[in-house]
């Protein structure tokens, strides 16, 4: 409903100054009324009072009219403004929850890296359990090997000795000098 109002008034309104010294007379009219204002009849008067009170009463009406529309448009705006607030009220809490869910995705990221490390110790444990099994087990092997090796040196030994007493060194240049 678009409201028209009036961008100017014309009103043409008698000369005050005339009026008032017409309202008054002058020494020479011994102060009598004027011809210059209109007369109006008593019954006139009455109906023109009736008329202006319902003139007026229209008027208030308007006057009552607008100041509704003005507290509609006032109520509008503060509508407007509760929905600018709720808006923000609303993206506040979807951000909060945005903040919750990258809250939740940490916590999910940290229980992962603490299974993690939950593994590499049970990992750890298990070889460092592990060492004293290897470590007795190579040293047993060692040992083994070290048994094999001094047999191996006494069997050297005595395809030594044996050999040297079959056929004993036969020193030449000791024989030459001695013949």
């Amino acid at each position: 409903m678009p409201i028209q109002l009036p961008q100017n008034f014309d009103i043409n309104l008698p000369d005050f100054n005339e009026l008032a010294s017409d309202a008054i007379g002058s020494p020479e009219s011994g102060f009598a009324p004027g011809n210059r204002i209109v007369r109006t009849s008593d019954a006139a008067r009455e109906e023109h009072a009736q008329v202006y009170r319902e003139q007026m009463n229209t008027i208030e009406n308007l006057t009552d009219g607008i100041k509704l529309v003005t507290k509609i448009v006032k109520a509008g705006v503060e509508a407007t403004t509760l929905g600018q607030t709720l808006m923000k009220y609303q993206t506040g809490m979807q951000n909060i929850r945005t903040e919750g869910v990258n809250l939740q995705k940490a916590q999910t990221r940290t229980q992962i890296a603490e299974a993690e490390l939950g593994q590499l110790q049970l990992k750890l444990g298990f070889e460092t359990n592990k060492l004293p099994v290897l470590e007795r087990g190579y040293a047993a092997k060692l040992q083994g090997l070290q048994v094999q090796a001094d047999m191996a040196e006494r069997e050297t030994e005595r395809l030594i000795l044996e050999r040297d007493t079959r056929f004993p060194l036969i020193d030449v240049q000791a024989l030459r000098q001695a013949a």
